[in-house]
């Protein structure tokens, strides 16, 4: 009779060649290290999240502070007149320079102060 190419291997010690030890050590090593691997990688997340909550209180405190200064020195600078006005004697390509100007929380009398103090200045 001809061979069906079906074939066997002799039998090494129940276990083939060795194959079946290895992957028992392999899922043991796998287990022991995959409960350290997966506790580091929950502390990096948890480090990573904590940084970059740190990170974005810093920068919306930053960004509120620096609004507040520069709001509060802008409204000194309205109350005390300092800011000057182009006066008539700067001229743009020969003719009179416009003036488009907004002052916030000043009263009337204080903006007709200012630039009676303005035109003043320019005579």
């Amino acid at each position: 009779m001809k061979p069906s190419g079906a074939h066997t291997h002799p039998e090494m010690g129940g276990w083939g060649s060795g194959n079946g030890w290895l992957v028992i050590l392999g899922a043991i090593a796998l287990a022991a290290i995959a409960g350290p691997a997966a506790h580091a990688i929950r502390d990096l997340v948890m480090v990573v999240a904590i940084t970059m909550a740190v990170v974005l209180a810093a920068a919306g405190t930053a960004a509120v502070l620096t609004y507040r200064v520069r709001r509060r020195d802008a409204r000194a600078l309205t109350r005390r007149g300092t800011r000057a006005l182009p006066t008539p004697e700067h001229r743009a390509l020969g003719r009179a320079q416009e003036v488009h100007l907004h002052f916030h929380e000043v009263s009337a009398e204080d903006v007709a102060a200012i630039i009676a103090r303005q035109d003043k200045a320019g005579e």
